[in-house]
């Protein structure tokens, strides 16, 4: 019964320190710079959210906030990773359930770098499954009047006349031009 109570205990206190360090986060403060970019939409987003730059991590959301009618998205980044003042950031799809996750475009060496606490002011929201859902029916209302206008054209023995007179024609232009 000792050894079994010593087992529990060990596997206990290793249980401890995962979530200790789950909970944390992977960058501490003295790893990583804190920014934030403004969004019109942050669904999809979440604590702990990847932050990637060409599809390598280099960073996670730290926290999300309401400001206004915006959500004020904070991010946690590695120091090395120097973030300049015309940094882009785009939220992107990470797979059809919705999960998304944030591109980050560094900017250019040129300009200054973003301070800690600083803002990435060129932010690009996704295009989400309902603005892609909206379009698709736009298009669909779009095609159904075409057909109309062409079932008025066409339809009836008027248009069968019309299309038949029409072949007729081509083909006599083309023999024409034989």
């Amino acid at each position: 019964p000792f050894r079994v109570g010593l087992l529990v205990l060990f596997a206990g206190g290793m249980l401890f320190v995962l979530l200790n360090f789950v909970k944390k986060g992977g960058m501490s403060q003295k790893e990583s710079l804190s920014v934030y970019g403004v969004f019109k939409d942050a669904s999809g987003l979440g604590r702990r959210s990847r932050v990637q730059i060409a599809g390598i991590p280099v960073g996670e959301i730290a926290d999300i906030e309401l400001v206004g009618n915006r959500a004020k998205v904070w991010l946690k980044i590695r120091r090395d990773i120097g973030i300049h003042t015309d940094a882009t950031l785009k939220k992107r799809s990470e797979s059809l359930l919705g999960d998304y996750m944030l591109d980050l475009y560094p900017g250019t060496d040129g300009t200054p770098l973003i301070e800690d606490g600083g803002e990435i002011r060129i932010v690009v929201d996704a295009t989400g499954i309902d603005q892609v859902v909206d379009q698709a029916s736009k298009i669909a209302s779009d095609v159904q009047e075409v057909t109309a206008s062409l079932r008025r054209a066409l339809g009836g023995e008027k248009g069968a006349q019309s299309l038949e007179a029409l072949v007729a024609n081509l083909v006599s232009a083309s023999e024409g031009l034989d």
